[in-house]
């Protein structure tokens, strides 16, 4: 039976001690005042704040009172009228709060006093919880300590604030072996002493059974480290959801609030150090993060020494000290710890000295000599796809670690710019101590001031089966830049480069500088390797001394300065020998040169295969190398290479004949036969019709596709779109076409172009989908299983008056066969794989859309071509190009200007305008023709890569020539169009 008296206006405490002066040992004495029996089915009901006060006193008095007892919270209770200002900040006027003591006390090995039952919120929030205890040492919350099979759930926490000198969180301070599940605070915690953890759910989560789910913080937690009586200060561990986690599990959680580290240790938006077994899993930070000391700070976590799975950073991580580690997932990477399938997506940004910064993780310390042990932290798949820069004075930035001590990182890519002060890597910017890095990849530019690589700065380890298409540079030319390492001591392996290497003192498509321990192994580059300073070193394959074998360049290498060095593999081999007779140097073997090296600078010294080297040691330095006849060019170069016996030169069509030497298995092409593929990591170079080689072929057909293309370049390239010139991604691939091998650039996400049938052995088509129509052609049958389930196939028939399609449902299209899709859902990707297809090189017409397989430059009348607007199809005037494969209609009876493909359901359809104000570029032989009605900048590119033109148009023709025929990319006042000069 309930109390009456509680319309008393008295402080809560008071009441309490009022209304429960003492406690029976019973039960029944204790708790009998609860509605309910404490059974799952009959929890007892928590239906005020009286009810709660009395939970805590019977808990306080009373050994194991809760344990296996149902407790439920039936309303919203507040315990003070008003704890926090609107910033979170505690009242002025804290006389008047009526103080919380917490729920439950104990030790991880004294439980007795602790809460032990289970407690469901029952989706109610407590108000007004204020506990400001800076001397107990005690653990403070709503509860204090939970521990075996206790369980809070279904509970919210909002106006409170809660300082410890100890452990503190908004739910409980300590959860040892116990559950806190689905619930969210928004509490303002805080906790200040020599050892300390905050929290915003748990100050600390520990014991194998300990368990924090789907629990979300608000609110503002803080984490201050002070000095004891003998000045001593220890760990600072401060998180947005719990302080630290020891054994336990953290599954699930989201941090959106403000959390601040005031002292030495570590600091997360998750959680602020994980040790012993434990693990944060499928968590998200989305708040703010930052600390006003050195510390490790981590979107996720600030010290990892044990396991994070699939998590993700979507907040802000500010380090204000130099010499912290900051990272978007976990500050530092300490022993064997391991993070898995997690991605970064929000800017790392420091302008903080001598700072480690990382996308996923800011500093990885393993330890190669540790007693009789040896501890290596390691990331597998995760992603990066924000910028991480660090521009203070000696700090160093990763786009996946900032920094890597006997560590390893395996199949993890960047997305994102990274940019430092001094190394700087698009995976990492220094690897050291045995450090390996394996399947990783890099798309964006990579920019620092000490040695730069797409994939690693500066490192001792290995690196294999890695590549990067990101360009690569120095800001001040001080020194080198690679495709992969910027420099090496150690191996590269697999590999390859499609980048723009720059900017550097030693530049290299694969390594920019290395010494004779280096060893570069199965790589190749087809990216565009140059120099614009004298006095610098640039080749196709490495820019210093390594051992070379199995390797090659396609790309061109350019060197437009005075006194340069140009390699079209390597710029240095050397030979020497003791008075013992013992070897030293590098060597090249098997490999090759195909690309052009420019040099057009005076005083140069370049080599088709070795920039510099001995001519009388060539028999001691080169071995089966071969490299493209005319490739090198330069009116003021000296070279060894004339009469060199040692080095075979061969004509473009020969190579055709050295890709039966090149495309064979070798040692490590049995390791992994499904990673590496032919043409994966070696481009192909024949194209008989019965090739061995698989072709990977994908499809691009309108706007809001992606494909995969792979006649030479990576298996999982992407095509890149130019909004304008400076950011334009030049990739360079080896293109089989008529079984000639001929270079192509793709820069946007419209090509298909195939000259003869085919079979293929993979086709993957790619679509982001919208809520519109959407039409495509495919070169492989498929049926409406291919489609989402929300997804309709339809068959056009007719077009209306007011420009709208009439279609009927098909079950199926054939290869080559165009066709209309409407989606009434949100599917976000659709996605089709088909093996072993024929392809077959004519065009296949429908009774609307048309699909080509191309160029085409005459209309029919009523042809309306795609536009860069979805569902948009603007009437192709004489001149107008289709970019291959690209589908058009064919619709009879519409005025000029713009079709708009809408839904049956829909009224605004059609709209007319002029649009003459638009750019035409023709073609003839030798020349580009841009017809334009206002005077306009424009860029030409060759498909090499190579700016050929560059100046402002007058209005009405600009007629710009070029050398040879071919593709050509005409960029005007930044919209980039594909032209093929025939």
């Amino acid at each position: 039976m309930k109390f009456i008296f509680r319309h008393f206006v008295l402080p809560m405490a008071c009441m309490a001690a009022i209304f429960y002066p003492t406690c029976s040992y019973s039960d029944n004495d204790n708790l009998s005042s609860l509605n309910g029996s404490g059974t799952q089915e009959y929890p007892f009901l928590i239906e005020d704040a009286e009810d709660l006060y009395l939970l805590q006193l019977c808990i306080e008095n009373r050994q194991e009172i809760s344990k296996g007892k149902y407790f439920k919270l039936t309303n919203d209770i507040r315990l003070n009228d008003r704890v926090l200002n609107d910033d979170g900040s505690l009242v002025a006027d804290t006389a008047s709060l009526s103080k919380w003591t917490p729920i439950g006390r104990g030790a991880t090995s004294n439980p007795y006093n602790a809460f032990q039952g289970d407690f469901d919120g029952n989706g109610h929030t407590i108000y007004g919880i204020y506990i400001n205890d800076t001397a107990s040492n005690k653990e403070q919350g709503l509860f204090g300590f939970i521990h075996r099979d206790g369980v809070v759930r279904n509970l919210r926490i909002a106006d409170s604030y809660i300082h410890s000198s100890n452990v503190a969180g908004g739910i409980c301070g300590v959860c040892h072996n116990g559950l806190i599940s689905d619930c969210v605070s928004f509490a303002t915690v805080e906790s200040s002493g020599a050892t300390l953890k905050a929290g915003g759910i748990a100050g600390t989560v520990s014991g194998s059974k300990g368990r924090l789910l789907r629990c979300t913080n608000g609110g503002k937690i803080t984490g201050k480290s002070v000095p004891n009586e003998w000045g001593e200060r220890y760990n600072c561990d401060t998180g947005g959801v719990c302080g630290s986690v020891s054994a336990g599990k953290v599954d699930s959680c989201v941090n959106k609030g403000y959390v601040l580290s005031d002292g030495w240790g570590s600091i997360g938006g998750v959680s602020g150090s994980v040790s012993g077994g434990a693990q944060v899993r499928w968590s998200t930070h989305k708040g703010y993060v930052s600390s006003t000391v050195k510390s490790s700070i981590g979107g996720i976590v600030g010290n990892n020494w044990q396991t994070i799975t699939r998590c993700t950073n979507e907040g802000e991580v500010v380090a204000t000290v130099k010499g912290s580690s900051l990272g978007g997932i976990a500050g530092c990477c300490s022993f064997n710890s391991r993070i898995y399938d997690s991605e970064n997506n929000a800017d790392i940004i420091s302008s903080i000295d001598s700072i480690f910064v990382g996308g996923i993780v800011g500093s990885m310390e393993g330890d190669y000599n540790y007693g009789t042990y040896s501890y290596t932290p390691e990331i597998y798949r995760c992603t990066n796809n924000a910028a991480v820069k660090a521009t203070g004075a000696l700090a160093q930035a990763g786009g996946i670690s900032g920094k890597n001590y006997h560590s390893e990182i395996h199949d993890c890519r960047n997305n994102g710019p990274v940019m430092s002060a001094t190394l700087a890597g698009g995976i990492s910017p220094l690897c050291k101590y045995h450090s390996n890095i394996s399947g990783c990849a890099n798309t964006e530019r990579v920019e620092g001031k000490s040695s730069t690589g797409g994939i690693v700065g500066d490192t001792n380890g290995s690196v294999t089966g890695s590549w990067n298409s990101g360009t690569v540079c120095n800001s001040d030319y001080e020194s080198n830049a690679g495709g992969i390492a910027g420099y090496t001591t150690s191996s590269v392996s697999r590999c390859f480069n499609t980048g723009e290497i720059c900017n550097a003192n030693r530049s290299g498509g694969i390594v920019g500088n290395s010494n004779t321990n280096g060893y570069i192994s199965s790589c190749y580059n087809s990216g565009y390797v140059h120099t614009e300073k004298s006095n610098t070193i640039v080749a196709g394959v490495c820019g210093g001394t390594s051992s070379v074998t199995n390797s090659y360049n396609t790309g061109m290498v350019s060197a437009s300065a005075d006194g340069c060095t140009a390699g079209g593999v390597i710029h240095n081999v050397w030979v020497s020998f003791d008075s013992h007779g013992n070897r030293s140097g590098n060597t090249v073997k098997n490999s090759f040169n195909m690309g052009r090296i420019l040099v057009e600078g005076s005083d140069c010294t370049a080599g088709n295969i070795a920039g510099n080297y001995v001519a009388n040691d060539a028999y001691l330095l080169f071995n089966n190398c071969y490299y493209l006849v005319g490739g090198l060019t330069g009116e003021q170069v000296s070279t060894n290479d004339d009469n060199n016996t040692n080095l075979s030169p061969l004509e473009i069509d020969d190579f055709k004949t050295l890709a039966s030497i090149v495309n064979v298995k070798e040692d490590w092409w049995d390791e992994s036969p499904n990673a590496f593929s032919q043409g994966y990591y070696r481009p192909v170079l024949n194209g008989n019709e019965d090739d061995a080689a698989p072709l990977h072929y994908g499809v691009v057909t309108l706007t809001g596709d992606s494909a995969l293309v792979d006649l030479g370049e990576p298996t999982d390239n992407t095509f890149f779109t130019a909004d304008n010139p400076s950011d334009i991604m030049l990739a360079i691939y080896n293109f089989l076409s008529d079984n000639t091998v001929r270079r192509m650039m793709l820069i946007d996400n419209k090509d298909f172009a195939v000259s003869r049938n085919f079979t293929a052995d993979e086709l993957t088509y790619t679509r982001t989908l919208s809520q519109h129509h959407g039409s495509a052609c495919l070169p492989f049958a498929i049926d409406g299983s291919d489609l989402p389930d929300d997804c309709l196939m339809l068959n056009p028939q007719q077009v209306t008056e007011d420009a709208v399609i009439i279609s009927d449902t098909i079950n199926s299209v054939e290869a080559g066969q165009p066709f209309l899709f409407k989606i009434d859902g949100e599917p976000d990707k659709w996605e089709i794989h088909k093996y072993n297809v024929d392809v077959v090189a004519e065009t296949r017409n429908s009774t609307i859309l048309n699909g080509t397989f191309k160029q085409q430059d005459t209309w029919e009348s009523n042809c309306y071509i795609p536009t860069n607007e979805d569902d948009k199809y603007v009437l192709a005037n004489s001149g107008d190009i289709l970019s291959p494969f690209r589908a058009y209609m064919q619709v009879q009876g519409v005025l000029s200007g713009i079709l708009t493909l809408g839904s049956l359901n829909d009224t605004n359809t059609t709209g007319v305008k002029d649009i003459m104000a638009t750019p035409i570029i023709t073609s003839s032989s030798h020349c580009i023709n841009v017809y334009q009605t206002s005077p306009n900048s424009i860029n030409v590119y060759s498909a090499s890569g190579t700016l050929v033109y560059s100046g402002r148009s007058s209005a009405s023709l600009t007629v710009i020539p070029v050398s040879t025929n071919g593709l050509y990319i005409v960029c005007i006042d930044g919209k980039a169009t594909k032209v093929y000069v025939r």
